[in-house]
């Protein structure tokens, strides 16, 4: 069974489980904006807080990857907002993974996705999601969560 973890992250949070599950056999792709989001700050989540809860698109940057051959797909986000964020929506609206095991990971400084799970599932229905508060300062906690789901 091949599976691949496919994540944004803006903080390093998603680049901590990545090198995780990549240890544990996943192909990884991280997706960016093609203007990265920058060094964080109040304003600037707020800014993307805001697009994420509008569902804006963001102009993601090209990646080569032919995402076919794989029968898993571990969906990784940081959330914006209470939401998945705005590269991470972009990215499940341009890409179509019916008819796989679709999972998501979402993670956030506070742990509350109040809505992140369910828009996972608005474009896969059976998707199972976890919540991971802040991965970099509990790796034991992340990888305890990540193991559930992986």
């Amino acid at each position: 069974m091949s599976k691949i973890f496919i994540y944004y992250s803006a903080t390093g949070n998603g680049d901590a489980i990545a090198s995780f599950l990549k240890q544990k056999g996943y192909a990884i792709l991280k997706i960016d904006m093609v203007k990265p989001y920058g060094k964080s700050h109040f304003f600037k989540m707020l800014k993307y807080g805001k697009r994420a809860l509008s569902h804006t698109r963001e102009e993601l940057a090209p990646y080569a990857m032919d995402l076919s051959p794989f029968d898993t797909v571990l969906i990784g986000s940081p959330i914006w907002g209470g939401s998945i964020s705005s590269p991470m929506y972009t990215f499940l609206k341009e890409n179509s993974f019916i008819g796989k095991n679709v999972l998501g990971i979402f993670y956030s400084m506070s742990g509350k996705a109040k809505k992140a799970p369910d828009e996972l599932k608005s474009f896969y229905p059976e998707a199972k999601s976890i919540i991971i508060e802040s991965p970099l300062d509990n790796l034991d906690e992340m990888k305890r969560l990540v193991d559930q789901v992986a």
